[in-house]
């Protein structure tokens, strides 16, 4: 997938990592995840995203999507 072709999601007050990430697989499994399989997740946006503190994101801020 090109970076042109990368899913995005954007962030509305209230939200964080683990819960974007809970349920952005909830959704793509079909079932609630563990949590190492949240943190993996939480792990791919800072890495992929390049955010320096995973606690602070902020509304209308764009995240690219890791592939999972």
């Amino acid at each position: 997938m090109s970076e042109s072709e990368q899913a995005t999601y954007k962030v509305v007050a209230g939200d964080n990592l683990w819960n974007i990430s809970r349920t952005l697989l909830t959704a793509k499994n079909g079932k609630e995840p563990t949590n190492q399989e949240i943190m993996a997740m939480v792990n791919e946006f800072v890495s992929l995203n390049s955010i320096v503190n995973r606690d602070l994101i902020y509304p209308d801020q764009v995240l690219k999507i890791p592939q999972v």
